[in-house]
């Protein structure tokens, strides 16, 4: 193994009869000191492709090319995984809650007596986050929808914003419109913006399931991408190949299916599109009607394809047959009105 690295075991008493668990991550240390960033991937058992950025990453670290250390644990949740679900004990074909005893994505930081996912997110907040200077969380959603970073979302970390603006992914989303930060019922990236005062991103990449190497790349270029940001790294910034979009308090319109049919999708997502635009055509098996769903407004393609109500926990629904009401696109913007060329926003 590369000197700069080690890999160490951050073991967890679960409680009851859930026993002991172990929780291996890595610490990565270059050549000059520096600051620390710490990525995290693996919360839910379905979101592999922050898995494999994080080891990624692992494998082509060079102590040589570094400043600083990183931590990175690329399964915080090994329960979860081993189950091939969202979350260990999830009924199949049913959708979790925040409250399923092995979920820890909105219990940061934790607690020590709490349920199992409580004691894990207690023994990373209090063992490996204190003295890290900025947390990169990779969670993963349906292919269907576009990659997002998500910012921590307290205004008073100034590098949040311009960080998040560096991260290389197809949109960046900065909501100072959201809920007020209560402890033990966030994100891992909002109590890293809120609690300890250091940027913060929760990065939901595309697919679930399986591994899809474009997601794979954009979990990398967000790691390397940060790094540069931190000095850590020299080198010119990665930009995503389609563009950066930045969508700061951001407004979304959708367009829901008329009536049971088979949608068609002919624009892709991750991409600027106009009002009017056709995005792709809704076809009546029984009339043999065909009607051409058009853009709502000016904004980006975040989600292009038939979505229905369990998208994220039945295979089944990810059939392009939709019944009316489900979900068909949604485009998002940055401002209540239309822009006259519409492209993405320069970022400096």
């Amino acid at each position: 193994m590369n000197a700069g690295i080690q890999r160490k075991m951050l073991l967890v008493d679960l409680g009851g009869q859930d026993g002991t668990i172990g929780i291996p991550y890595f610490v990565l240390r270059g050549r000059y000191p520096g600051p620390t960033v710490f990525v995290a991937a693996g919360e839910h058992g379905i979101e592999l492709n922050g898995v494999a950025g994080a080891l990624a990453f692992v494998r082509e670290f060079e102590r040589e090319r570094y400043r600083g250390t990183l931590i990175v644990v690329p399964v915080v949740n090994p329960p979860n995984v081993a189950y091939r679900h969202h979350t260990k004990g999830q009924p199949r074909g049913e959708g979790y809650t925040f409250e399923m005893p092995y979920n820890t994505y909105m219990k940061w930081p934790g607690r020590a007596d709490g349920d199992p996912a409580e004691r894990i997110c207690h023994a990373i907040a209090t063992q490996l986050l204190p003295g890290v200077s900025t947390v990169i969380n990779f969670h993963a959603w349906s292919w269907t929808s576009a990659t997002a970073a998500v910012a921590g979302g307290n205004q008073r970390v100034v590098d949040e914003v311009p960080m998040g603006k560096r991260l290389g992914v197809p949109f960046f989303l900065y909501e100072t419109n959201s809920s007020v930060y209560q402890p033990g019922r966030a994100s891992l990236a909002a109590y890293a913006s809120h609690a300890l005062g250091i940027p913060g991103y929760l990065v939901e990449l595309r697919m679930q399931w399986t591994i899809y190497p474009p997601s794979v790349q954009c979990g990398l270029r967000v790691i390397r991408n940060v790094c540069r940001y931190c000095g850590m790294l020299r080198g010119r910034f990665e930009p995503n190949p389609g563009g950066q979009f930045d969508l700061r308090d951001h407004i979304e319109a959708a367009v829901r299916a008329p009536r049971p049919g088979l949608y068609l999708p002919v624009r892709p997502i991750e991409t600027p599109v106009r009002k009017g635009e056709v995005l792709g055509h809704f076809y009546d098996v029984t009339s043999g009607r065909a009607t051409a769903i058009k853009s709502p407004r000016h904004g980006f393609l975040w989600l292009n394809h038939r979505i229905g109500r369990l998208s994220d926990v039945r295979l089944e629904d990810r059939q392009a047959y939709a019944d009316k009401g489900d979900l068909l696109v949604l485009v998002k913007s940055d401002g209540p009105l239309p822009r006259p060329a519409l492209h993405a926003r320069a970022l400096a």
